[in-house]
C-alpha cells in the first residue's frame, strides 16, 4: 500500500514540475524545481519507504523470521543427504551378539545408512587374530577385533591399528560354584576361558589382581566359547569362568544348580578395559579418510544411542538372541551401562590401556619393541579426534579420553 500512494504522489509530482517547462523555456531551469515546493514535502515524506530502494537486501535481513525459515535446511546436513561409501566390514564371530557384535549392533540401529556407509558385512571364526590377518589380506577395510590380538598386530609389524574402542568400561562375569563365596577363595583353583592368549584372560588376570590373587596363582584353563564354558562347569570341569555377561541369562536350570554368579560385573574392579575394538590398517586409514571418518561416526552414534535407550539395545538384544526375555536384555543393559560400558567419546583411554599394555608383556614374556613400545602406539586417533572436534566430548561421560585436546 505505502508503494502504491509513494507511486501515486511521485506521479503527481511529475505532473506538477513538468507543466510549467513549457510555456516558459526561458525561465531559469531553478525556478521549475522551486515552483512545486508545496508537492516535494509529500515526496520527503514517503521516505522510509525509499529504503529498500536504498538498500534492497537490507529489509528481507532485518526481518530475521521471514529469513529463517529459508536458511535452516540449508544448513541441516539431512537435507543433503550423503553420497553412500561402498565398504567392508569383517564381524568378530559368526553369530550375533549384542555384547560383541559391534557392526552388526551399529548396523542394525540404521547409524551405517545414516552415516553414509553401504556396508557389505562378512563373518568368520578364528578369534581376533585372525581378523588381523583378514586386514592385512585385503580381505575387509576394518574388522571387530580384541585388543590383546591388536597389540600383536603392532607388535609383529603390521599397520593395523585400533580407530575405536566400542566399549569405554568393558566388565565380564565370574561364575563359580557355590561354595565359593569370595573371588580370593579361587586362588590355586582352575578357572576358564575361551583361550590362554585372548583379552578375557587379560580382563581375568586384572579382577583377580584387584583381589590380591597374582596370575601364577590361578590356572587358566582355555575351554572355547561360552557354550563349551557352561558345559564344563556345570559339569564339574572347572571351578570357575570368566564369562561374557550375555552368558547371564544361561545359568539357570537343573544343571546350573551348583553355579551362581561370583562377580556380576569386573568392571568395578579394573581400570577401563578397552577389550574389542574395530581396527583398521593405516595405509586404508589414509587413502579413504571419509570412510574412516564416517565409520567412527557410526560407532558414536551407536555408543550414545545406547546409553541412554535401554529399549533399542532390548530390542537389538532380543533379535540376536530370541531365547532372551524383555526382562533380562533389560537387567543387562543396567548392569552392564550402570559401570560406563558405553563408548560415548570412542573408548580410548592411553592410562588403562598401558595397565593392560604391561601386563601384556609380564604375560607373553615378551619387551617392548620399536613398534610397540607405549599404548598410544596400538591407536590411530586421527578420524576419532576429527569426529570429537565437531560433535564435543561429552564430559559427564565415565568414557574419559584422556589422550583428546580440543
Amino acid at each position: 500500500m505505502r508503494y502504491g500512494v509513494f507511486s501515486l504522489m511521485l506521479a503527481m509530482t511529475l505532473v506538477v514540475a513538468c507543466a510549467p517547462a513549457a510555456p516558459s523555456p526561458t525561465a531559469p531551469p531553478p525556478k521549475p524545481t522551486e515552483a512545486p515546493k508545496p508537492a516535494a514535502k509529500p515526496a520527503e515524506a514517503p521516505k522510509p519507504a525509499v529504503k529498500p530502494t536504498e538498500a534492497p537486501a537490507a529489509k528481507p535481513a532485518e526481518a530475521k523470521p521471514a529469513a529463517s525459515p529459508a536458511a535452516k535446511p540449508a544448513e541441516k546436513p539431512a537435507a543433503k543427504p550423503l553420497t553412500p561409501i561402498k565398504t567392508v566390514a569383517l564381524e568378530l564371530n559368526p553369530t550375533p551378539d549384542p555384547i560383541v557384535a559391534w557392526v552388526d549392533v551399529t548396523q542394525e540401529l540404521g547409524l551405517f545408512e545414516k552415516n553414509g556407509l553401504q556396508v557389505e558385512i562378512k563373518r568368520s571364526g578364528g578369534g581376533g587374530p585372525a581378523k588381523v590377518q583378514a586386514l592385512v589380506a585385503g580381505e575387509a577395510d576394518i574388522a571387530v577385533s580384541d585388543i590383546i590380538a591388536g597389540f600383536s598386530g603392532v607388535y609383529e609389524g603390521t599397520d593395523v591399528r585400533t580407530i575405536f574402542v566400542p566399549t569405554a568400561r568393558y566388565g565380564w562375569i565370574i561364575a563359580a560354584k557355590k561354595k565359593y563365596t569370595q573371588v580370593p577363595q579361587l586362588k590355586g583353583q582352575l578357572v576358564g576361558v575361551p583361550s590362554l592368549g585372548g583379552s578375557s584372560r587379560f580382563g581375568g588376570i586384572l579382577t583377580f589382581k584387584a583381589f590380591g590373587i597374582a596370575d601364577q596363582d590361578v590356572k587358566w584353563q582355555a575351554v572355547g566359547g561360552t557354550a563349551q564354558m557352561l558345559a564344563a562347569q556345570f559339569s564339574g570341569r572347572t571351578e570357575a569362568a570368566v564369562l561374557s555377561p550375555t552368558a547371564v541369562p544361561l545359568i539357570k536350570g537343573p544343571d546350573a544348580a551348583d553355579t551362581h554368579v561370583l562377580v556380576p560385573n569386573t568392571a568395578k574392579h579394573t581400570p577401563p578395559f578397552p577389550n574389542f575394538v574395530i581396527i583398521a590398517r593405516n595405509k586404508w586409514v589414509q587413502e579413504n579418510p571419509e570412510a574412516a571418518e564416517r565409520y567412527v561416526k557410526a560407532f558414536v552414534d551407536m555408543g550414545r544411542q545406547l546409553a541412554k535407550d535401554q529399549q533399542a539395545f532390548v530390542r537389538v538384544a532380543r533379535k540376536f538372541l530370541p531365547e532372551m526375555t524383555n526382562d533380562e536384555a533389560a537387567a543387562l543393559w543396567k548392569t552392564v551401562t550402570d559401570e560406563g560400558f558405553w563408548s560415548e567419546n570412542g573408548g580410548i583411554n592411553l592410562a588403562a590401556t598401558q595397565e593392560l599394555l604391561n601386563t601384556y608383556f609380564e604375560v607373553r614374556g615378551d619387551k617392548p619393541n620399536d613398534k610397540l613400545a607405549k599404548a598410544a602406539d596400538t591407536f590411530n586417533t586421527g578420524p576419532l579426534k576429527r569426529v570429537l572436534d565437531r560433535e564435543k566430548v561429552i564430559e559427564t561421560s565415565k568414557d574419559k579420553p584422556d589422550w583428546y585436546k580440543p
